[in-house]
């Protein structure tokens, strides 16, 4: 699963907005819904804070979960 989908389905299933995403990860809503877009990734603090709030989305990027 890519990037921008695993994030998605992941703060879906958590009840996630994409302001909620941002505060939780000290980022901008903007640089957020660039993820969500697949125009930019994070950088690796921001990646590894994600898959510490939303370990579902650190499973669906490893493929560890199916969507």
């Amino acid at each position: 699963m890519d990037f921008p989908e695993a994030l998605r389905l992941a703060a879906e299933k958590a009840g996630w907005n994409p302001t909620r995403i941002a505060y939780e990860v000290g980022v901008t809503e903007q640089t957020v819904r660039h993820w969500l877009k697949g125009n930019k990734q994070p950088k690796l603090p921001q990646s590894q804070a994600l898959r510490a709030k939303l370990p579902l989305f650190g499973d669906l990027l490893d493929g560890k979960v199916a969507a």
